[in-house]
């Protein structure tokens, strides 16, 4: 049996290979439309020869390379104004506009409390310890204990408010492992009773989700193997170099995003050095003093 489609529509066009693409068109679609952003995901691939010959590639990229034209979309209806400001001017060209529907919407209840000023829509924080790199896996147990205690001092100013969604996210699954086991042994209940959805993963796990909150662990920082005999850093970031991924991160919170990272170690790459200028700019990066008074109690 023949068949034959008015339309074939791509979502997330941008991550799918030109090849998966391509078999729709057995059946004769008369108009195709390809939904994606190359300023996020790309295509993933495990074969360096497959890249070597474009086949991570999307359809989406060809074409646009090719002159077909592209509507960009330029109204966002997720983040705080205070969260889309260095995305919108470092990916997207400075186009990226807020909703006035967003811009006019309540404030968060955690940012109204004047007596519990640590979280207000956006925050880098410093940590300066080193992270640990075995097998291949990497994780950071002293920004895992912050992230912690961050949770915990937020589950018990927050007790009975409902609704609250928290996503905390990095890029590495061994990360994503020890924060699921030092947060859910600590905050189990307040979860349970059904007052807060907090989801845990990779942030490429996290692409087209969002959350009220978003906490991004970046867990690279220094290594004493790391320094050159000059005092210098190596620029080794892992998966923090990737722009698309950044990216990502970015802009999955709707009202606060915080990130924990050592900025005097990631400001060796120009993308997080720009983003590090940027916080410093606005007064929004956090020295690990301020959080002294973090008690960590939980409910």
């Amino acid at each position: 049996m023949f068949y034959i489609f008015s339309f074939s529509i791509y979502s997330e066009a941008c991550q799918a290979s030109e090849a998966s693409c391509l078999i729709p068109f057995k059946y004769n679609p008369n108009i195709v439309v390809l939904v994606g952003d190359e300023q996020q995901l790309p295509v993933v691939t495990f074969s360096s020869a497959a890249e070597r010959c474009k086949a991570n590639r999307s359809l989406f990229e060809r074409l646009r390379h090719n002159g077909w034209p592209v509507d960009c979309l330029q109204i966002q209806y997720r983040m705080h104004n205070a969260i889309v400001q260095f995305p919108s001017k470092k990916f997207y060209a400075g186009n990226l506009l807020t909703d006035e529907k967003v811009k006019k919407r309540r404030r968060a209840i955690w940012h109204e409390k004047h007596e519990f000023p640590l979280f207000p829509p956006y925050l880098v924080n410093v940590k300066g310890r080193c992270y640990r790199n075995s097998c291949g896996g990497n994780s950071n147990d002293v920004e895992a204990t912050f992230i912690t205690s961050l949770v915990c001092t937020f589950s018990s100013q927050f007790r009975g408010v409902k609704g609250i969604s928290i996503g905390i996210i990095t890029f590495y699954n061994d990360q994503v492992a020890l924060l699921r086991k030092k947060i859910f042994g600590k905050v189990g209940k307040w979860i349970n009773s059904n007052e807060v959805n907090i989801q845990i993963s990779t942030v490429d796990s996290f692409q087209g989700s969002e959350k009220d909150i978003i906490i991004l662990s970046c867990v690279r920082s220094n290594e004493p193997k790391n320094r050159l005999s000059n005092g210098k850093w190596k620029n080794n970031i892992g998966f923090l170099q990737d722009f698309r991924r950044v990216n990502v991160a970015l802009t999955r919170a709707r009202e606060s995003l915080w990130i924990v990272c050592n900025c005097n170690f990631l400001e060796t790459n120009s993308l997080w050095k720009d983003l590090i200028m940027d916080a410093s700019r606005r007064n929004l990066i956090a020295q690990q003093r301020n959080y002294q008074s973090l008690g960590g109690r939980c409910i």
